[in-house]
């Protein structure tokens, strides 16, 4: 068999020139201006070939015959791009980056235009593409793809001479997002305090490592997931207090959830009582809670001189101060009494607790 085989080439403008390739059995050759820069695209060419001497063959001791020719016009399809790669770079959606690097030959041909087509592949087999005229770019941000589905992608350049090769990724990328902003379910009241409780939404695909928790605005504290639970301590009996609660994951910080208030409380308690005379003077701490009704019981040193109706009072609410983070004080003159206070008995009460006294 040959070892050689010598390629004629004469170009339209009568240059002429040889390109001689090694022998390969099944007669496919490729010739390129890396064998001679005399070869050009877009320029035609009449192509023939022979055998070369073969020392080590009787048969290829001299030339073949020439062959046949035929005319040919090298055209400068693209070559593939590389570095293909998809990266979840979603925020509030599910967006995806994909980048690569142009083709080797990109400037060989894209002054005549080109076109850069982009497939998307999801693990459910679905197909999306995008294509870009004329623009020399090497990042395009696909937005909002479908969750609960990885996605891979491929990349090819064409032009006037048709479709280069594609570069694909080598695995699938899911998409991120930041988490949607957790439910505050309750806030229970207590004594100086309040428990907040709270239910996760969904997570973005990325699972949610923390929760931050907001008290009037300002960031209070931060509990690790899945705790969805929070005691907020240090507070003021009877003020009210708005939290919210936010998640966070991978991307980013959620939204943060709708906005719930607390008013926190404690036990209702009688300060003092005072009786002077024929009046008694009671102050009360409500401890974060207004009190409804207070009822005294006096009696003077003659408790059958008078009917019952005159030795108990209900005091109703219009007329106790609704202050409830302060002493709110309430004084009754028992003006029938034949003589002064002897014995008395204090009754509070608002929606949650009472309170009770009574003198020794």
């Amino acid at each position: 068999m040959p070892t050689l085989v010598e390629f004629i080439l004469k170009r339209a403008d009568n240059v002429v020139f040889w390109i001689v390739k090694p022998y390969v059995a099944n007669g496919q050759y490729t010739l390129s201006d890396s064998d001679d820069a005399r070869l050009q695209n877009n320029t035609s060419y009449r192509v023939a070939c022979m055998y070369q001497p073969s020392s080590s063959s009787t048969q290829y001791l001299a030339p073949s015959a020439i062959s046949n020719s035929i005319t040919a016009t090298p055209s400068n399809i693209p070559n593939a791009p590389s570095g293909v790669s998809v990266a979840s770079v979603g925020d509030a959606y599910f967006d995806l980056s994909i980048t690569w690097s142009r083709p080797s030959d990109f400037s060989d041909w894209s002054a005549d235009g080109y076109n850069i087509v982009i497939a998307l592949y999801s693990s459910l087999g679905e197909v999306y593409q995008q294509i870009i005229s004329n623009q020399d770019v090497t990042q395009y941000r696909w937005g909002n793809v479908p969750p609960s589905r990885s996605y891979a992608s491929s990349i090819h350049y064409s032009n006037s001479f048709g479709d280069g090769p594609e570069s694909a990724t080598s695995s699938y990328t899911l998409p991120t997002k930041k988490p949607d902003a957790p439910t505050l379910l309750a806030l229970t009241e207590g004594d100086q305090q309040s428990v907040l409780t709270w239910t996760a939404g969904f997570d973005g695909q990325s699972s949610v490592t923390q929760y931050k928790i907001y008290k009037d605005g300002a960031y209070l504290a931060t509990v690790s997931a899945p705790t969805a639970t929070y005691t907020a301590t240090g507070l003021m009996n009877g003020y009210t207090y708005a939290f919210k609660v936010s998640a966070v994951n991978s991307v980013g910080e959620s939204d943060q959830s709708v906005e719930q208030s607390v008013t926190p409380y404690g036990q209702m308690s009688i300060v003092s009582v005072v009786a002077s005379g024929k009046t008694l003077t009671v102050t009360f701490n409500p401890n974060g809670r207004p009190i409804q009704s207070v009822v005294l019981i006096a009696l003077d040193q003659d408790p059958n001189d008078l009917v019952d109706a005159d030795f108990v009072v209900p005091i109703p609410q219009q007329q106790i101060s609704q202050v409830a983070t302060a002493n709110v004080t309430v004084i009754k003159n028992f003006t029938d009494f034949s003589s002064n206070i002897d014995f008395y008995c204090c009754i509070a009460h608002n929606e949650i607790n009472s309170a009770f006294y009574k003198s020794a």
